[in-house]
């Protein structure tokens, strides 16, 4: 849900005008600067001790070119990526799926059980940055957009100085520019300065760990460059075969 669901509906708000009649706040001062073309950021699960022990979420860490049109998908703590996302199909690490090496490029428009079948292989992650219709916006662009479509906002400030800026969609809205306002979430932004720090996006709930996702953002890291694979194999080669790959359990352990 985190990866299919919301991000989706976070990706298709770069297409929301910029207009909020909503108090100025700091929120609104950190949009109005530029980011860079060529970004990373960390895609944390909610809840994410609970959640990676169950294997239904796991830290990535995402680099994304804007320029390009292209963005690449690592697991956390490892230095190479195992999905690459370009305009016209993506590539996966073929050891994620199969018993082989190299890439395996998939159509995104792949259906019915074959695609059944690399998502079960992948999980809901991975599955969804692979099937993404487009890049993931930078942090500006998703704080612009959800300000256009924003009812409250609060903000407070801790004694380091950082600002967090909760904002709730206006549901009465209902659409705009074609945009089912009622599938945007809810948004939690930390500001350090005049930089979004991460992005929290959760579910209309009074619990706390209902986030679905956390988005950490840091200019000062290093940002990899981004290539699609110039060598690889078609999904139809090696079909009879997908779920062999040695994707590991989660390593973790609960404490109560």
């Amino acid at each position: 849900m985190r990866a299919n669901a919301v991000g989706v509906a976070l990706a298709a708000m770069v297409i929301v005008g910029c207009g909020s009649t909503s108090p100025r706040s700091s929120l609104e001062q950190a949009a109005e600067v530029d980011y860079p073309k060529r970004f990373v950021f960390v895609d944390r699960p909610g809840a994410a001790n609970l959640m990676e022990c169950l294997g239904v979420a796991e830290t990535l860490v995402v680099t994304v070119d804007a320029d390009q049109k292209l963005m690449a998908v690592r697991l956390d703590g490892e230095s190479n990526p195992v999905i690459i996302w370009s305009g016209d199909a993506s590539y996966v690490d073929a050891s994620l799926l199969t018993t082989q090496d190299g890439w395996i490029r998939i159509e995104r428009d792949l259906a019915g059980s074959a695609r059944a079948d690399v998502e079960a292989a992948l999980g809901a992650p991975l599955s969804g940055y692979m099937f993404a219709d487009g890049i993931t916006p930078d942090p500006i662009s998703v704080a612009r957009s959800v300000l256009a479509v924003a009812g409250d906002i609060s903000e407070s400030e801790a004694s380091s100085g950082e600002v967090t800026v909760s904002v709730e969609v206006d549901v009465s809205l209902g659409a705009v520019d074609g945009l089912d306002v009622e599938s945007i979430p809810d948004l939690r932004f930390r500001i350090v300065g005049d930089q979004i720090v991460a992005i929290g996006a959760r579910l209309t709930s009074d619990d706390e760990e209902s986030f679905v996702f956390v988005w950490e953002y840091d200019q000062t890291a290093v940002v990899p460059a981004v290539a699609a694979p110039l060598e690889f194999t078609e999904l139809s080669d090696v079909a009879g075969v997908i779920g062999t790959g040695g994707r590991r359990p989660a390593e973790c352990a609960l404490e109560f």
